[in-house]
């Protein structure tokens, strides 16, 4: 009789102790499906951002992401990824006030320090977000090195912060020649 009473108490601890073990651990119950969505997607998020840490070693810049307008910093900075100039940022901050200028709303603007140089065309001098297009042009023009890449960018948006007779700020992106640019300039350009 002695046997089958530890047996049978063994049997119970070990039950309690299976209990206890399933009790602590945390249960999502079954019609609660936005805590299993939100977990799932925090693993897909983080499989996502797997492949921008296996980004070239040689890319000297990250630019901004695909539809976003970078910070303005100096009078002008310019981001290029794609071909020779994947990986590229260049900032200039020395307008050259004689052969920059300003002529109704077409902003032309080059710079002492650099090559950079870049042709605002807009309809109207309100500030505002507007697609680029046949009245809202941005063209650039950037060196790296003995190459450059020039024209006017498409598939694109600009910010324009401020517009007058003498200065323009203004934030920008798109495409050209197979390269995407984003830009942000803060300069005057006339005297």
């Amino acid at each position: 009789m002695k046997k089958t009473i530890a047996l049978a108490s063994f049997t119970m601890s070990l039950a309690a102790s299976s209990f206890v073990a399933c009790s602590s651990s945390t249960v999502t119950p079954v019609d609660d499906a936005g805590a299993a969505t939100d977990a799932r997607t925090a693993s897909d998020t983080s499989t996502v951002a797997t492949p921008d840490a296996a980004a070239p070693v040689d890319a000297a810049v990250a630019p901004p992401g695909p539809t976003e307008f970078p910070a303005f910093e100096g009078a002008f900075v310019t981001y290029a990824n794609g071909g020779k100039f994947f990986g590229y940022k260049g900032v200039a901050k020395d307008v050259d006030t004689d052969s920059s200028k300003v002529e109704v709303n077409i902003y032309t603007a080059y710079f002492n320090d650099s090559g950079n140089r870049f042709v605002i065309t807009l309809p109207a001098r309100t500030p505002g977000t507007l697609d680029l297009s046949g009245t809202v042009k941005v063209e650039i023009s950037v060196p790296q090195g003995a190459d450059r890449v020039e024209g006017a960018l498409t598939a694109g948006k600009i910010e324009v912060v401020e517009a007058t007779d003498k200065k323009i700020k203004a934030r920008f992106y798109g495409e050209t020649a197979g390269v995407k640019f984003h830009g942000a300039v803060d300069a005057t350009l006339a005297l």
